[in-house]
């Protein structure tokens, strides 16, 4: 399954993708793009649909869907914890972004992440928002890249 939709990204997508890779972890597949955008998370959900649709296995596959700066950074370096003024404006942020739809927030350090957010909805709509509230807090502290995610609708 992961091949057939690594073929299918890369055939309609490939100005965009730039790796697909089988992963253990919250997720079981990485999907690397060149431009992390609303719109390139939407059509490779629409890709990943229509993938389990024809394996007949909806929600088998569980994406995470980074940058190509994050991937560079997660293949060369140790994720770093970010300072604590940054997680406390990210936390204040998403309260207000995700309201009762966060469920925590809290800092991590494993290799893959340095965040985790919890949320009662994981939905589209919901990571959409995380990541446009993730990269505006990253703007305002001038540091692009620094708070790397794991998401989850599960403590």
């Amino acid at each position: 399954m992961i091949f057939s939709l690594a073929d299918k990204l890369f055939e309609r997508m490939k100005e965009t993708i730039f790796a697909v890779e089988k992963i253990e972890n919250h997720a079981n597949v990485r999907i690397v793009v060149k431009d992390l955008s609303v719109d390139t998370i939407n059509k490779i959900f629409n890709v990943i649909r229509e993938v389990e649709m024809e394996f007949g296995e909806p929600g088998a596959i569980i994406p995470e869907i980074i940058s190509k700066e994050e991937y560079e950074l997660l293949s060369h370096t140790e994720i770093q914890r970010i300072p604590e003024n940054m997680f406390q404006r990210l936390k204040e942020k998403l309260h207000q972004e995700l309201k009762n739809k966060l469920r925590s927030i809290k800092h991590i350090s494993n290799q893959d992440a340095n965040v985790r957010i919890v949320v009662k909805d994981l939905s589209v709509d919901t990571i959409n928002k995380i990541f446009n509230v993730i990269r505006e807090v990253e703007m305002e502290f001038g540091e692009p890249g620094a708070i790397i995610p794991e998401i989850s609708d599960e403590d």
